[in-house]
């Protein structure tokens, strides 16, 4: 049997015995401590210094692209925005500042008529790593987009698939049915535009285009209420019950 005698029986010299013996053991896991609590404050700030850099830089991506815009004839202020967008896609490529700058680069592309280079830059953004799901939806569900206005019906259904969130539901089901009419399958394009108000009139959200697209191939369809703005009642107070109380 061990016999563990208590901390108050020891004398001095087994108490730097056992710290002698110890100390090297208790010195080691003091500094792997202090080691890793400084390590993670230098990591909190690195990532608190990359964001700021991150943000800094699309500021100046969003700012030349405003100046381009307004100068669509200055072949300089588009050369600028391009480079500026460029540095940020390349030096942080899977962050959703970059995603952010690529989906406005596709905008600009796509206001001058450039569509191939609006498909490019969203090919681009649907290529990021990002772990944000609704980020990475709405970049398919314009590159789907930008794809059918191409005409490459079969490249936009495979991009659409790619889009598994809820949310998103009712749009990529219309742009389905979109695709399928230019394709000529009817009969697909009529259920996916069915699959489409269904969920919508679950919402209850009203999406009058997508019924003349509906009406246009013989479709019948419930009417879509809007949701009822909420009422907020005032309660006045009762002039009996406050003469009872005075």
């Amino acid at each position: 049997m061990v016999n563990f005698e208590p901390l108050d029986r020891l004398e001095g010299s087994d108490f730097r015995h056992i710290v002698q013996r110890y100390s090297t053991l208790i010195l080691t896991g003091c500094v792997a401590v202090l080691c890793g609590v400084l390590g993670y404050k230098y990591w909190q700030n690195q990532k608190v210094a990359e964001q700021m850099a991150q943000s800094q830089l699309f500021y100046g991506v969003t700012a030349a692209s405003e100046k381009s815009l307004a100068n669509p004839q200055d072949k300089t202020a588009q050369t600028q925005y391009l480079m500026q967008s460029s540095q940020l896609t390349k030096q942080y490529p899977d962050s959703a500042y970059a995603v952010a700058a690529l989906l406005l680069q596709a905008k600009q592309a796509s206001g001058r008529g450039d569509y191939a280079a609006a498909v490019a830059a969203l090919q681009q953004a649907a290529a990021s790593k990002s772990d944000d799901a609704g980020l990475l939806g709405i970049v398919n569900v314009r590159l789907a987009t930008a794809q059918f206005e191409q005409n490459q019906p079969d490249a936009a259904l495979a991009t659409l698939k790619k889009v598994t969130l809820a949310e998103f539901e009712p749009t990529v089901d219309e742009l389905q049915g979109d695709i399928l009419i230019q394709k000529n399958d009817l009969k697909n394009a009529a259920a996916a535009y069915q699959r489409a108000w269904a969920t919508l009139q679950k919402r209850q959200e009203p999406r009058p285009l997508l019924s003349v697209k509906m009406e246009s191939l013989g479709l019948k369809m419930p009417e879509i209420l809007p949701k009822s703005p909420v009422k907020i009642e005032a309660k006045l107070p009762n002039p009996a019950a406050t003469e009872a109380t005075s």
